[in-house]
């Protein structure tokens, strides 16, 4: 199987069959670096490169800015901003888990921090379409918190009773780091 279908395949489980896929994912061996390198910086340019697109035909075309680099500079910090959630996000899982006494290891909670967010990911080719698909982009979002919370489910295989205060925990750090990180940058 080509890389690129073995992309899509795992684009296509993870939004449509994702509680099976979190199985396969479990199992999976792969690197930190593999799944940032062969995955996360790919989906991530998504949302940016449709941002700058949108502008291109739809902006440009109507006048709205004479030049480029403002949106070029704002697309790139929402790329970085997105990569640094992604690592946010891991390093959350990872020490709660530890905090729950779960040996939740890095690569696990990495796993579910790079997948969780292709919803939104795939959900930025919407923006190609201007502003008027925005509430794509905001299911994607939602979609992404659901993914999320099947993979800690799947994964980190933690207790029931512990599962939704372990989930709100790293909703909650990710979002606390996540509004000092788009402070700083």
């Amino acid at each position: 199987m080509t890389y690129l279908k073995i992309i899509l395949n795992r684009i296509k489980n993870i939004l449509f069959y994702p509680k099976s896929e979190w199985d396969k994912i479990k199992v999976e061996e792969i690197t930190n670096s593999d799944l940032f390198m062969k995955y996360a910086l790919i989906l991530a340019l998504i949302l940016p490169l449709s941002n700058i697109l949108n502008w291109l035909f739809l902006g440009f075309a109507y006048g709205f800015s004479s030049t480029i680099f403002p949106i070029v500079g704002a697309s790139f910090k929402m790329y970085v901003n997105t990569l640094i959630n992604v690592m946010i996000t891991s390093f959350a899982i990872k020490i709660i888990g530890n905090l729950f006494k779960h040996g939740t290891t890095f690569n696990d909670a990495t796993k579910i921090a790079v997948y969780s967010n292709t919803a939104i990911w795939i959900g930025g080719v919407y923006k190609l379409f201007g502003d008027s698909l925005q509430a794509i982009i905001i299911v994607g979002a939602i979609y992404s918190f659901v993914l999320l919370f099947l993979g800690i489910r799947s994964i980190i295989n933690i207790k029931k009773t512990k599962l939704i205060i372990f989930y709100v925990l790293v909703i909650l750090t990710v979002m606390g780091l996540n509004f000092i990180v788009d402070k700083i940058t």
